[in-house]
């Protein structure tokens, strides 16, 4: 057949199981090929009361993000994700971990394909005295969310299960409860349901958030609003960035960044577009980094709880990041 007849587009449908392979590969064996980017982040906790700081405490957890390209001709695939957790005997008990990979096709820089795995603790804790309760020394197994969806050109799906972890004493044990995870969507969990929906336009590809947050990366920071799909749910991704130099200097002193005043703090609200409801976070890169990792990510899982994740030179554990 000769190839030269072929369109663009046709060689991309060609070309798409082969890009995707790996999209539901193990999640431990992600991230470590020669080409991936890697860093590792020491998690801190800030416990607040009425918006107030009240305690912190650092090294309570830690956390990995990866980005890595897969090589070819034409239309690409990249894989990003993002992992971290809290380490019991450091947090005063508290148990608490999750994870999230995405893989996505472009073909000449747009985004054509992209699907995503994840699970993290289910906790149901909103108040500070619920998240006290929920302490309990010596837990080895606990309940978790997983789920595993794909953004197609005019339609998305998404599984969500949950399912029981005997592996669920530390972050440090992390590629067992996602083994844990992937079974479950193969009927090892406790409950399973799907959903499915459009866009609202056959052609209209949604982003998924990672690779939302990527994009940011790699446009250099300008203002951006995209909408982006979780599960079934439609949301709104706002970004605002500036300079940092405070920061900077800090992370400066402490050899991460070359220069203080390279670091750039990007602010991000999303909002489901159901609900209304809004979210903050915070992530900071140095622009003067070949890497498209950020440097720090802060956010508010619970109106009393902020975490930090910030750049390490090495993993503070080994066994949760390479075990």
């Amino acid at each position: 057949m000769n190839t030269r007849t072929w369109s663009r587009r046709g060689l991309l449908k060609l070309l798409k199981p082969l890009l995707l392979a790996r999209a539901w590969a193990p999640a431990a064996s992600l991230g470590g090929g020669a080409s991936a980017a890697r860093r590792y982040y020491r998690a801190d906790a800030v416990i607040m009361l009425f918006s107030l700081p009240i305690f912190s405490k650092a090294g309570v957890g830690s956390g990995f993000a990866f980005a890595e390209n897969v090589d070819g001709a034409g239309p690409r695939a990249r894989r990003i994700g993002f992992g971290g957790g809290s380490w019991p005997d450091k947090a005063h008990g508290l148990n608490r971990l999750g994870y999230i990979h995405e893989t996505v096709v472009e073909d000449a820089g747009q985004l054509t394909e992209s699907r995503y795995f994840g699970f993290m603790s289910t906790s149901q804790e909103e108040r500070l005295d619920e998240a006290r309760n929920a302490l309990q020394p010596g837990q080895q197994s606990a309940l978790f969310s997983a789920i595993r969806g794909e953004s197609r050109r005019g339609s998305y799906f998404a599984r969500f299960t949950r399912f029981i972890s005997k592996d669920a004493v530390s972050w440090r044990l992390w590629k067992n409860v996602a083994s844990a995870a992937e079974r479950s969507f193969d009927g090892d969990c406790v409950s399973s349901r799907d959903e499915r929906g459009t866009p609202g336009a056959a052609d209209k590809i949604l982003s998924t958030l990672l690779y939302a947050l990527l994009r940011v990366r790699e446009g250099n920071f300008q203002p951006s609003k995209t909408v982006f799909i979780y599960g079934g749910v439609q949301r709104s991704l706002e970004t605002v960035s500036s300079s940092d130099p405070h920061l900077g200097e800090k992370l400066h002193q402490r050899g991460l960044v070359a220069h203080a005043r390279s670091v750039v703090h990007m602010v991000g609200t999303t909002r489901n577009l159901q609900t209304g409801a809004k979210t903050r976070f915070s992530v900071w890169w140095d622009r003067d980094s070949q890497s498209v990792l950020p440097v720090r990510i802060e956010l508010e899982p619970r109106s009393f709880l902020r975490l930090a994740f910030e750049a390490d030179r090495e993993p503070l554990d080994q066994a949760a990041s390479k075990s």
